[in-house]
């Protein structure tokens, strides 16, 4: 049985399967909803020699990585998600209570990790930091800077070669405006109105002084010895 997982913080996950929909792998690979959000039942109930992909927001710990599976974790700049998080809880009319809390309210319970899925940084440095070979860390920034790089590197850690066409036609499906149309020609017009931008460095545009050095000093405390830098992946 293989397991193939991207996993992923606030929506920025990686689109597998513009890569799996690419390659001949003498399987016929299934492509399923969030793995938290499955029975077990379904799952266990799909044929042991298929290649199963799944997507997942699941924590590091509660994650079923084992050495029969894969998992490509997309990380993002803190201050994108905090912003495009508050985006996606407001345009779903979620997770922000009763009264809705304003952008200022949030971005102080983001930073102390009072918002769904916990502190940005105990999500993310379990992954980061894991010595677990089957497990491939890469950054929304480094995709949105070197494509085809991020492409060859996803398809290579997944065990596919892939052609230079190949690449050429996954990097025009994961463009952004491809990835939200393809959602409205599904019918799935709500998962694409959830699809605001998908730019880099709006999140530091919102934010007042002091917000900044209050991020900051957080970054700087809990990213300190760790090795990380954020814009390496």
């Amino acid at each position: 049985m293989r397991l193939e997982v991207a996993d992923d913080i606030a929506g920025n996950s990686v689109n597998l399967e513009a890569v799996v929909s690419t390659q001949s792998t003498g399987e016929d690979p299934m492509v399923l909803p969030f793995l938290e959000l499955l029975p077990q039942a379904k799952i266990d109930a799909v044929p042991s020699n298929v290649v199963r992909y799944f997507k997942s927001h699941l924590p590091f710990e509660l994650l079923p990585v084992t050495s029969q599976n894969k998992v490509v974790f997309c990380v993002r700049d803190p201050l994108d998600v905090c912003l495009s998080y508050y985006k996606f809880t407001k345009t779903l009319d979620i997770l922000t209570g009763p009264v809705h809390l304003s952008f200022d309210e949030w971005f102080e319970d983001f930073v102390a990790g009072y918002v769904c899925y916990g502190d940005w940084f105990d999500f993310v440095l379990p992954y980061w930091q894991s010595p677990r070979p089957n497990i491939l860390v890469i950054s929304y920034e480094g995709i949105l800077a070197e494509p085809e790089k991020n492409i060859i590197r996803v398809a290579e850690f997944l065990g596919f070669s892939t052609t230079t066409a190949e690449v050429a036609e996954i990097k025009e499906k994961i463009q952004f405006k491809n990835m939200k149309k393809e959602l409205v020609a599904k019918g799935t017009d709500a998962a694409a109105s959830i699809m605001r931008k998908g730019h880099q460095g709006e999140g530091r545009e919102c934010l007042t002084p002091r917000q900044k050095r209050l991020f900051y000093e957080k970054f700087k405390k809990r990213m300190a010895n760790t090795g990380i830098d954020l814009y390496s992946y």
